[in-house]
């Protein structure tokens, strides 16, 4: 009769222990899979719709991936068939949860033989605005457009120093271009009060024809987001009348671009990350210049609890970006977002 040897008798418990540990990992790493797709769901089906998810939508992404500090050294020391879960969680992690941009766009699209026009803009928070450093970037990215929302004029000598910029400033919208300016019309409605959001419509004569160009600020959600914390009974009325509103300042704007006829761009402060349903009923459908053309997360507010892409360059038909990047730090606590646009066919 087969006698077991000695050291077989001895291993088995730990042997044991091994299997029970490489089971218990690889099913935690699949519990974490689904989690972390749960999570992806619930935002892009309730962000800016139910206040507590947009309060996550807004909030730090970087904690959904603390588990994968864990489970993968213990994957690989138990047993290596969990690292698959684990790979499919850290691709929706860094992929469509924390925003990771490749530019995918410049690669497949057909070379436009017309100029670029090469557009910058940023929040600048009115007295926060380093406007020395603002004025160096733009001397050093040689924009065409610089649309610029939280304005004050007393930056104006500094930022716009040269002689051949047209200038328009609306309430604290500031538009510089080196395209005449043919055009003004601004927003009027009831949800654009003082302090609540602006946004301009300027018609731009560029070298290859006439540009719409949108200068925008959409409410901000940040009374909301500070109640949570030091008002919590009063943060589900200002965080949903917040949502409520950037909802009507998007459907009113997205009506004004469907009343154009040629080529137009948006850019400014959105308040609103792509994650949420506000973004996905009236942004989408426009060529966004980071996710096509960036690089990265692209984060454009930065706050001590969290960093968040909120400002955005789009564009309508017959656009391609050939890149965009994020520019450095201003003083405001946004980023600029700088992005070289293009005709396809300018005859279009």
């Amino acid at each position: 009769m087969f006698r077991e040897s000695s050291w077989f008798v001895r291993d088995r418990p730990a042997a044991r222990r091994r299997i029970q540990w490489n089971c218990l990992v690889n099913r935690c790493s699949w519990i974490y899979v689904g989690a972390v797709l749960a999570v992806l769901f619930i935002l892009r089906l309730a962000a800016d719709r139910w206040w507590v998810v947009t309060v996550f939508m807004f909030g730090p992404r970087w904690p959904y991936a603390l588990p994968l500090s864990i489970l993968i050294p213990l994957a690989l020391f138990v047993g290596r068939r969990s690292l698959w879960p684990l790979a499919i969680s850290l691709a929706v992690v860094i992929g469509p949860l924390m925003g990771l941009c490749l530019p995918w766009r410049p690669l497949i699209a057909p070379k436009s033989p017309g100029p670029r026009t090469r557009v910058l803009t940023c929040n600048v928070h009115y007295n926060q605005l380093d406007a020395a450093a603002l004025s160096m970037l733009i001397t050093q990215t040689e924009p065409d457009i610089v649309a610029l929302q939280g304005w004050i004029g007393k930056h104006k000598p500094v930022v716009f120093w040269e002689e051949n910029w047209h200038l328009r400033r609306d309430g604290e919208l500031c538009l510089g271009t080196r395209y005449p300016i043919r055009k003004v019309n601004l927003a009027t409605d009831a949800v654009f009060k003082v302090g609540r959001g602006a946004f301009a419509r300027y018609d731009l004569e560029a070298p290859n024809g006439t540009i719409h160009f949108f200068n925008l600020h959409l409410a901000s959600p940040h009374e909301g987001l500070n109640a949570v914390i030091g008002q919590q009974a009063a943060a589900p009325t200002l965080l949903q009348a917040n949502s409520d509103l950037r909802r009507s300042q998007a459907e009113i704007i997205g009506s004004w671009t469907k009343k154009l006829e040629g080529r137009f761009l948006l850019a400014g402060d959105f308040n609103t990350p792509p994650d949420s349903t506000i973004y996905a009923d009236f942004w989408s459908p426009f060529h966004n210049a980071f996710a096509e053309a960036g690089f990265g997360w692209g984060n454009t507010y930065f706050s001590r609890r969290a960093a968040v892409r909120i400002d955005h360059q789009l564009a309508g038909p017959g656009w391609h970006c050939r890149t965009c990047w994020v520019g450095p730090n201003v003083g405001s606590p946004h980023r600029p977002v700088i992005a070289d646009w293009a005709w396809l066919d300018p005859n279009d």
